[in-house]
């Protein structure tokens, strides 16, 4: 799905042929309570895509961020369907009333959307969200992975549009033609694996995300904190090689080759084994400099016609989340397998609350590059704070904003969502359940056992997310010790 996470490029894309509507402009005012909206699921199968859209609605960033894409779209006269058709539906369940809606909207916006993928091998979010919705597969996991990838997609096609303007008109537009708004259901994750012998850190690696896939573990209870200490957990991999350790072992094996070869007597040895010992010897001199300058060990050209030989001490890995997105999505694997390898339901309890802190799991700017130390730890800034006032600056915060609930088993079952009303009260929660649409507490919300979790990053006004620690980036690179 990440090829789309981004945006990607795409053939055609289809002019708009709606009156444009400003929408940039979105004041997020507490609504009155009364009874909302619901979806209708005439196929009796489509509660997955119904809780998913659900789940979306009291999203107030993606609402915002749709706002602004559309605004956009109506610049450069480019149709975004899913994003056009999300934001009305968003609009609709977020005012109060009595009727019933369907899904046919987004359903055809699947259908409209043009994302050809270039690998063959993959198919394309639009075209995966339409298999899953003619052949039954109830999957709200999988269909939100195709919304988000899709609204990225569409997002894609407007940053591309805009370069392109600027390109054409920076000398001659007085219009401003930067796009400046981010997708908010990205996020980015550090990722490191280090060898426990030598401790060479093979890569730090910045991986893209829309939400967090979160494995249970086979108990009664755990809390969200507990699964995601465990997702970023330092892992030992046992029989993982690392690539210095390798190359010495094939320098080693070089050295080892030239000296067997050598004849006694320098002056003979047939034609055949002085070329050998000629081009043994030319790769353990590339070799050798390559490793003393500690360059790039997994692409050098150098290493080209070298086979090398696998070797290491076992390594570690490490996951922390690099730059923490608006909205973060959390998907509760609940897939187990039994001895006989048959697919069971985890019924794990998950606990969790109507706030979240994911300071400890995210990176803070500074880099270990220590085996079985974390990625990164609290700054010498952060100690000095906690040991003053006994507060952690740059806390990365979010908020609940809804939850998808599976009821049944690992095959079939049924999907509800409890999301926060756009009331001024606080404690007012919706539960939907296709067209079934009931006022519940807070407090019914958290006795549920969610299969996803949306939060929500609550603003920090002393600091803009982009100037904290914990929104800087990790490069990739190699790094020694």
């Amino acid at each position: 799905m990440f090829n789309w996470l981004f945006g990607g490029g795409v053939d055609n894309p289809k002019p708009l042929s709606k009156i444009n509507r400003k929408r940039c402009s979105i004041t997020h005012q507490a609504i009155p309570s009364g009874t909302y909206p619901g979806l209708r699921n005439s196929s009796g199968v489509h509660c997955f895509l119904n809780s998913t859209i659900q789940s979306l609605a009291s999203l107030t960033s993606l609402e915002s961020f749709l706002g602004e894409l559309l605004n956009e779209s109506d610049k450069v006269d480019i149709y975004l369907p899913l994003s056009e058709a999300l934001w009305d539906v968003i609009q609709t369940l977020n005012t109060p009333s009595r009727a019933v809606h369907t899904n046919t909207a987004i359903i055809d916006a699947f259908s409209l959307s043009d994302t050809n993928n270039n690998n063959t091998s993959l198919m394309s979010p639009s075209k995966r969200a339409l298999s899953l919705i003619q052949s039954g597969q109830q999957d709200a996991q999988e269909m939100f992975q195709c919304i988000s990838s899709l609204l990225a997609h569409e997002e894609g096609l407007i940053k591309a549009a805009k370069c392109k303007v600027r390109g054409l008109d920076t000398l001659t537009s007085s219009d401003n033609t930067t796009y400046t708004t981010s997708f908010p259901l990205a996020g980015l994750t550090a990722s490191r694996l280090a060898d426990l012998r030598c401790g060479y850190v093979e890569a730090i690696r910045n991986i893209a995300f829309d939400a967090l896939s979160l494995n249970l573990p086979m108990q009664t209870s755990c809390t969200v904190e507990q699964l995601l200490g465990e997702y970023t957990a330092i892992e030992t991999i046992e029989d993982a090689s690392c690539r210095r350790c390798s190359l010495e072992a094939t320098l080693a094996r070089l050295r080892q080759d030239v000296k067997q070869l050598m004849p006694a007597d320098p002056n003979k040895g047939s034609t055949s084994r002085r070329k050998r010992i000629k081009e043994a010897s030319k790769q353990e001199r590339r070799l050798s400099t390559l490793l003393s300058e500690e360059g790039d060990l997994q692409e050098d050209a150098r290493l080209k016609d070298i086979k090398v030989d696998k070797s290491g001490g076992g390594s570690t890995k490490q996951i922390l989340i690099a730059r923490p997105p608006r909205i973060l999505g959390l998907h509760i694997n609940r897939s187990a397998y039994l001895g006989n390898g048959m697919a069971v339901k985890n019924p794990c309890k998950i606990l969790f609350g109507d706030t979240l802190d994911i300071t400890a799991y995210t990176t803070t700017g500074a880099l270990e590059t220590a085996p079985r130390k974390p990625i990164s730890s609290p700054s010498k800034e952060m100690i000095e704070r906690l040991t003053s006032t006994g507060t952690i600056p740059s806390r990365v915060l979010y908020t609940l904003k809804s939850i998808v609930v599976h009821y049944g088993s690992h095959h079939s079952g049924h999907y509800v969502t409890y999301r926060k009303s756009r009331s001024d009260d606080d404690d007012e929660w919706l539960r939907t359940s296709d067209s079934s649409v009931q006022i519940v507490s807070l407090a019914d919300v958290l006795q549920q056992n969610p299969f996803m979790i949306f939060y929500e990053r609550a603003v920090d006004k002393k600091k803009s997310e982009n100037n904290t620690p914990n929104a800087q980036i990790l490069s990739t690179y190699s790094l020694h010790d």
